[in-house]
């Protein structure tokens, strides 16, 4: 549109077929909103039909012009009227909150760049009619339900209780303007606090009494309350909302040309001027939704989805309104299903799960000589691994070690500790790993809440142990693997009897403790089969004879995870000395030294370590794992930079 040479409204009649055509008109918006639109159809309609009839057209004449309309505003913004009006939207928006952040599918662009798509669907007429009958006992509107349900659908999704939507007003509050054509359509924030206690009636009176004053100021032009309010500017978002909601009520719906049979043709938008626009149209007793949405933001399968949660949160409110906000449900019992079952059904394994130390003993049948564990310079074989392991195991079953019983571990990263968690686990008990580094407060915590039978030190966490069992509500004896080795020095070497220990795949393998931020640290409890499962897993999926490096503290989940995965798949566990997980340049030496395949990081510990420059070296690099954070898109790209291959 050429804005200063016009024509500002174009249109086309094409032929389909011998009987069968289709009028497209295009109008800027400068000259004509939602309402205009049915206006002109309905002027078209009667002039087409006079024409038929060979008459003159029969349009009443107009009282006033789009002229005298734009007089009367100008008038109104020096009045005092206005002037109240905009106190009361600085009052009403003031420290609202500048962006409504829901959950992207991708980062919000710096600049805003319009682009978008659409996604349809309808409400079915018996949810429709219930809608309607909950607005009339709410002394609202439909308009009201709508709304109010879309309130908790952003709360529900983004974790803002507060929030602002927008929303056109057609402007037309006085009759002579009723029929003209042109852009009287003023755009309104309606600012919405949500209580989670609150029912969903409760709600809708508040709604009541929000759009109640929202008419009463309806006057003030959009942009002059954005210059009122002075909200935070960005390029990446419009000012004070994001999201839009319109109910399309406008005349012209049942306009007919004598002879023809006139249906509605949407076409699709290939724009969007907001992040989310939630269009409603009631025609025929159905209600249909049409979401046009950012698409630098969102897929089509999340606007799917947020639909599906819209309808199903007005399904709810139709049946229950006095239901509270914060217990009404956002998934079908369908996606529930999927979500719960089908997606967390375990991936088909080439083999059953089973106790992480039977696997382990399958690879040392096979791999008897070949390198297990690498530390420092010295190394362990399969055969030596599963000997000294063994040797312990016997010792742990005379002190009662069996089926789910706790024994703590606190042991530097070092030859020893493969063996000891190796041994408790033949052993049949569950292995609590306790970091050095731990308080003694949280160490106390965990030694009382786990009973473990017996603690496995190593020279200096000894004393550690002594000080955390002070003041503690158990006794427990503390054996050093390296000082106290010579206990078990005489005891067998060969694997237990599996009659004798007992244990399978659904006993305890380890107790890990959370970080205790939200109150006391708890203990969760893994199986065997858990365990197994995600070894399994990652040998399937990236393949046997690897080697891992250890670099994870111990009382980490992942360690686990390093630990055994090499020695379940006959490869090389690589073990970092102790503190080396702060150093990535050490870790890139040992990557590049010992040829290691497979590494696990958090998001950012990863940066920095490929923000050292040896990391191009490490070639032998293939199977990077990220977890326990946010892997930011700046990681990635690094990471496809640094380690292309």
């Amino acid at each position: 549109f050429d804005l200063a040479s016009g024509p500002l409204l174009r249109a086309s009649l094409l032929r389909l077929a011998d009987e069968k055509y289709l009028w497209l008109y295009s109008v800027h918006h400068i000259i004509a909103d939602g309402w205009s639109m049915g206006v002109i159809l309905q002027e078209v309609t009667t002039v087409y039909g006079d024409f038929l009839r060979g008459q003159a057209s029969s349009l009443a004449p107009l009282a006033v012009q789009y002229a005298d309309y734009a007089c009367w505003q100008q008038q109104r913004l020096g009045d005092e009227a206005l002037a109240g009006q905009l106190e009361f939207w600085q009052r009403t928006l003031a420290d609202a909150p500048p962006l409504l952040d829901m959950p992207a599918d991708r980062p919000r662009p710096i600049v805003q760049r319009y682009v978008g798509a659409t996604f349809s669907s309808t409400v079915d007429g018996t949810t429709l009619r219930a809608l309607n009958a909950l607005a009339r006992q709410t002394q609202g509107t439909l308009f009201n339900v709508l709304i109010g349900a879309l309130s908790v659908l952003l709360w529900r999704h983004s974790g803002q209780r507060d929030l602002c939507i927008g929303t056109p007003f057609a402007n037309r509050g006085r009759p002579e303007i009723e029929p003209l054509i042109g852009h009287f359509v003023n755009t309104q924030v309606i600012r919405q606090r949500l209580d989670p206690q609150q029912t969903f009636a409760e709600l809708l009176r508040e709604v009541r009494a929000t759009l109640l004053d929202v008419h009463a100021h309806q006057d003030v032009p959009f942009d002059r309350v954005v210059e009122a309010v002075n909200p935070q500017r960005d390029t990446a978002y419009s000012p004070l909302f994001q999201v839009m909601m319109v109910l399309q009520n406008t005349p012209g719906n049942a306009a007919q040309m004598p002879g023809l049979s006139m249906t509605p043709y949407s076409t699709g938008s290939a724009t969007a001027k907001f992040d989310l626009a939630f269009e409603w149209v009631e025609r025929d007793g159905v209600l249909s939704l049409l979401v046009e949405y950012n698409t630098d933001l969102f897929d089509q399968t999340s606007i799917e989805r947020l639909s599906g949660h819209y309808r199903q949160l007005l399904e709810q409110v139709a049946l229950n309104p006095k239901q509270p906000v914060g217990a009404l449900t956002l998934i079908s019992d369908a996606e529930r299903e999927q979500i719960l079952n089908e997606w967390n059904s375990p991936a088909p394994l080439a083999q059953p799960a089973d106790c992480v130390h039977r696997l382990i003993e399958a690879q040392v049948t096979r791999r008897q000589a070949e390198c297990a564990v690498i530390f420092e310079g010295r190394s362990l074989s399969y055969s030596q691994l599963n000997s000294e392991a063994n040797r312990l195991t016997h010792h742990l079953l005379t002190l009662g070690v069996g089926p789910d019983v706790r024994v703590a571990v606190c042991i530097e990263r070092s030859l020893e500790l493969p063996v000891a968690v190796l041994a408790v686990l033949k052993a049949g008990g569950a292995y609590v790993p306790l970091d050095p580094d731990y308080p003694s407060g949280r160490l106390r915590h965990i030694l009382d809440d786990t009973s473990p039978v017996v603690l496995l030190a190593q020279g200096p966490t000894r004393k550690i142990l002594r000080e955390a069992l002070q003041g503690a509500d158990c006794e427990v004896p503390i054996i050093d693997v390296q000082a106290d080795a010579v206990l078990w020095a005489e005891c067998p070497s060969d694997n237990p009897q599996p009659q004798r220990v007992g244990v399978n795949a659904d006993h305890l393998a380890y107790v890990l403790y959370t970080s205790g931020t939200t109150g006391l640290p708890k203990g969760a409890m893994v199986t065997h089969r858990g365990l197994s499962n995600l070894l399994l897993w990652c040998q399937q999926f990236c393949g046997e004879h690897g080697s891992m490096l250890h670099k994870i503290p111990f009382g980490f989940d992942a360690s686990a995870w390093e630990i055994f995965w090499p020695l379940l798949t006959g490869g090389r566990l690589v073990i970092a000395r102790p503190g080396g997980h702060f150093e990535p340049g050490y870790l890139a030496q040992v990557v590049r030294e010992q040829s290691v395949t497979a590494m696990v990081f958090v998001p950012a510990m990863l940066q920095l370590f490929l923000e050292v420059e040896e990391v191009s070296a490490c070639l032998s690099l293939k199977d990077v794992f990220s977890g326990g954070g946010e892997l930011s898109p700046a990681v990635a790209r690094l990471f496809q930079e640094r380690l292309p291959h």
